[in-house]
């Protein structure tokens, strides 16, 4: 049995998510931000060019819109990144390799648990959609390196 600490609150904590999380949920983060500043600019074009009044921005309805069209545009780039990492493998521009050593870590140690191998993606640097080959990787939680020229 655990003798109780005298100062519990000096004990330092566990980290609550894993850094493939933290990476995965960073990625979303960002797609979404980036799809919000955009929907915002079409929103002020639409006030200065259209003289579109705020109140029309204001309502509930306009927002659980905006909400869906976030959602959707989240998902639209997902679905692209998806499709560029397809083609970047048929390509070769992202192969597979066995983790090295030095980079084998607790997500690869669950991975080879769960029955699955146990792989990194190594990028060309030569890859022509190469930002959205590594999204995809972020947003899978998947182990990648990005190969030097």
């Amino acid at each position: 049995m655990k003798a109780p600490s005298i100062l519990p609150f000096l004990r330092i904590p566990e980290p609550p998510l894993k850094a493939a999380t933290v990476d995965m949920l960073r990625a979303y983060l960002l797609t979404a931000s980036l799809a919000a500043t955009l929907m915002e600019f079409v929103i002020l074009v639409a006030i200065v060019v259209f003289g579109c009044s705020q109140e029309t921005f204001e309502s509930t309805g306009f927002r659980l819109t905006i909400m869906l069209v976030l959602l959707a545009a989240v998902l639209a780039i997902r679905q692209i990144a998806g499709a560029t990492f397809r083609s970047a493998v048929a390509h070769r521009y992202a192969t597979f390799s066995a983790v090295s050593s030095e980079t084998y870590t607790a997500q690869t140690v669950a991975q080879t648990r769960a029955g699955t191998r146990a792989q990194t993606v190594t990028i060309s640097p030569t890859c022509p959609a190469r930002p959205l080959v590594v999204l995809h990787l972020r947003l899978s939680r998947r182990l990648f390196e990005l190969a030097e020229r």
